[in-house]
């Protein structure tokens, strides 16, 4: 188990800086999610992992894994291939820094929809793709585990205008599908509740 780091601290951008070097070189298109996203578009949280959404097809998972090993990545699962035709999942590590990847394998139309969405971030010597707001959300209200509700408000609150529309379409199909209609239920709710507002009463001096 690798020890819980910050994202941005110089252990995590030495992993994410290999990482985005290994999908340049293998063309991979690609889009950062979790932790890391919610960090880059809304505020910074601990995280012990870096997620990304890949597309690939499985006839060249092999491959993948092997270019993976030039950038110090291994595979975490004993049959790392066996695996990820199971879960759709790559599980790696990057041995120098010890901070481990998960890869999902991207195979609906929203995944394409998110990589061909995500937008470019500048970090000192990385350039990474990561999912809209929009697609964040999706993502995390999927998941809707606790700490998927906690980023959906930040990013809502950090985010002002956000495409409603978008989110509210594909959490209703992923309800639907999934027979889970708190998917959409929640986040909308999330949506809809009043701003903070700021007291407009100043304090007397003390």
């Amino acid at each position: 188990m690798s020890k819980s780091k910050k994202p941005l601290d110089q252990a995590y951008l030495r992993a994410l800086q290999a990482l985005t070097k290994l999908m340049e070189s293998t063309k991979t298109p690609y889009a950062a999610i979790g932790g890391l996203a919610v960090t880059l578009i809304a505020k910074p949280r601990f995280t012990e992992d870096i997620d990304a959404v890949v597309w690939l097809e499985r006839k060249v998972w092999a491959d993948m894994l092997e270019q993976a090993r030039l950038y110090d990545f291994e595979p975490r699962a004993e049959h790392a291939l066996k695996f990820a035709a199971q879960t759709n999942m790559l599980l790696l590590k990057h041995e120098p820094t010890e901070v481990e990847i998960d890869v999902s394998c991207g195979a609906l139309p929203f995944e394409w929809e998110m990589i061909e969405r995500a937008q470019v971030i500048n970090l000192p010597n990385i350039r990474v793709r990561v999912a809209t707001p929009e697609d964040l959300i999706i993502t995390k209200g999927v998941a809707l585990r606790e700490q998927d509700i906690a980023d959906i408000r930040t990013i809502i609150d950090v985010n002002k205008t956000l495409d409603r529309r978008r989110i509210m379409y594909w959490l209703a199909q992923f309800a639907e599908v999934l027979e889970k209609p708190e998917i959409h239920d929640t986040v909308k709710q999330m949506l809809d509740r009043p701003m903070k507002k700021k007291s407009l009463i100043k304090r007397k001096p003390r």
